[in-house]
């Protein structure tokens, strides 16, 4: 049988994915592939694990010619299933655009995987959208800001707010109440600030989110503060220093006593200097400990 070396997406055919639900092609895990003159239905199936049989009878009948299964590894086949529904769900503009006033206000409930959810409220789906598009964006921050006639949703990239959307007034207090469910918080209480948190997965990915909504004239102010767990540590020669700004650097954190402050605005990189710096330190002979709420990152011997 065939063994693909590598996955990529000019491979994955994303119509003859859309047949499928994310759910069911990661019970496979199963991956169909754009098809060819030679091969006008292949599909990569995981090199372990069992047989998935039911799926690959699936795959036959709905593309109508018989599967030409070829192995792959399991954790290549589900980061392109990921990625392929990840690339297909619509932004929050799109979304707004498709649906109706009436529509954005049903009732709210939980999910799990956001892109695996299968809830039609529209509110409930503008919320995921939302958290997956600034993820996609690498954006650090979610405001949504309610002002007299309208609501703004903006996104903090690179330091920077961007605007991303503008919801109808009307949908502001069920996208507030949403945003509430999800973190725990009290929805009737609108009038002092509230703090809290959530962890939600996308695509595979977990992330945590830390809410904080602030009483305004014309309603709840909401900060979503997104933290994607399974983003690559920098370390402190990837921050872009000058050869000069390094030495310094790493001979502070080579002391043995002494403070270092690092300040800036929201989204300047402070959090990211510090765990760089945390890298740099010998965890070996060291007893190291950090005093953060919430805790970001888990480094081994910290």
């Amino acid at each position: 049988m065939q063994h693909l070396a590598r996955l990529n997406q000019d491979m994955v055919d994303p119509e003859r994915i859309a047949r499928f639900t994310l759910p069911v092609l990661r019970s496979g895990p199963v991956l169909p592939l754009r098809p060819s003159e030679d091969m006008p239905n292949p599909v990569a199936v995981a090199e372990e694990g069992d047989w998935p049989w039911e799926l690959l009878d699936d795959c036959r009948r709905i593309f109508g010619a018989e599967v030409k299964p070829l192995l792959a590894p399991r954790e290549a086949i589900l980061m392109a299933l990921n990625q392929a529904f990840d690339m297909a769900s619509a932004s929050a503009e799109q979304m707004l655009e498709d649906m109706g006033l009436d529509e954005l206000t049903r009732e709210i409930e939980e999910v799990g995987d956001l892109l695996e959810s299968e809830d039609d409220a529209p509110v409930i789906r503008l919320v995921n959208t939302l958290i997956s598009q600034a993820l996609k964006e690498r954006a650090s921050d979610i405001h949504i800001e309610p002002f007299e006639s309208k609501v703004l949703v903006r996104f903090r990239v690179d330091g920077v707010l961007h605007t991303i959307v503008h919801p109808p007034k009307a949908v502001q207090a069920a996208l507030t109440s949403r945003v509430k469910v999800m973190a725990g918080l009290d929805i009737a209480e609108k009038r002092h600030p509230q703090d809290g948190r959530f962890r939600v997965k996308i695509a595979g990915r977990e992330v945590d989110v830390r809410v904080s909504l602030l009483p305004t004239a014309y309603g709840e102010r909401v900060v979503m503060r997104l933290l994607d767990r399974g983003a690559r540590m920098l370390t402190l020669p990837e921050l872009g220093m000058s050869e000069q700004q390094l030495a310094m650097m790493q001979e502070v954190i080579r002391s043995p006593h002494g403070i270092v402050l690092v300040t800036g605005p929201t989204g300047s990189g402070k959090s990211t200097t510090l765990y760089a710096a945390l890298m740099e330190v010998d965890r070996k002979n060291r007893n190291v400990m950090t005093i953060e709420d919430p805790i970001e990152y888990q480094i081994e011997g910290v």
